[in-house]
């Protein structure tokens, strides 16, 4: 992950799929004890691998990934990876435009994330489920879902455990405000949203940088 970080996803694709390919030759004859554990790892690798071929544009090989990633979360009953697996699919179909499609997986990311104590989690599903309402138009609900984002955001504190959306803080919040307020017909407060997230966004992160850009 920090080599996608670093260099993009083209640098980190084969070596993402060498190790999922390794985890799930090996799932088989795992023991039970170990047998959950590797399923959140193979669950994780093919997430990853879908997040990976998003971003080369590869979007069929994504949403394949995805789906993978989903049903090993849910048989590995890991609510965490469940629910940033569905953030992921959210984000991918109100990119390709059916924003009522990535409403539908947000208000379940949500669901999900709010069973569990990861905050950084909770929010990143309040901003991908405001995503997908500012594309629909509904402006309420996609304020309203920054909100929650932002608040939740706000009582993360610094002993905090690592979390799958390490790199989701403040700055990729204000990103998607940007956006939204966009997606609303309110292209002055995006573009001035938008460049308020630039000087938020840890610039270490290409990927974050890019779509703070947007």
């Amino acid at each position: 992950m920090r080599q996608d970080d670093m260099l993009g996803p083209q640098a980190a694709l084969d070596t993402v799929l060498a190790q999922r390919r390794l985890v799930q030759s090996i799932l088989p004859s795992t023991p039970s004890p170990l047998s959950r554990r590797l399923l959140s790892l193979y669950t994780n690798l093919s997430r990853f691998a879908g997040w990976l071929s998003f971003d080369l544009n590869n979007h069929e090989s994504a949403a394949e990934y995805y789906e993978t990633a989903r049903a090993a979360a849910h048989e590995a009953q890991d609510t965490e990876l469940g629910a940033f697996v569905l953030c992921n699919v959210s984000h991918l179909a109100t990119w390709q435009g059916h924003p009522r499609v990535g409403i539908d997986h947000a208000i379940a990311a949500v669901g999900w994330a709010n069973q569990t104590g990861d905050r950084s989690l909770r929010a990143y599903a309040y901003d991908v489920a405001a995503r997908a309402y500012a594309m629909d138009k509904q402006e309420a609900a996609a304020l309203t879902a920054i909100h929650n984002a932002r608040l939740t955001l706000g009582a993360i504190d610094a002993g905090s455990p690592t979390s799958h959306t390490y790199l989701y803080g403040p700055g990729q919040l204000r990103s998607t405000e940007g956006v939204c307020h966009l997606h609303l017909g309110q292209a002055e407060q995006g573009a001035r949203i938008g460049e308020a997230a630039l000087a938020q966004i840890d610039d270490a992160f290409v990927r974050n940088l890019a779509l703070g850009s947007l």
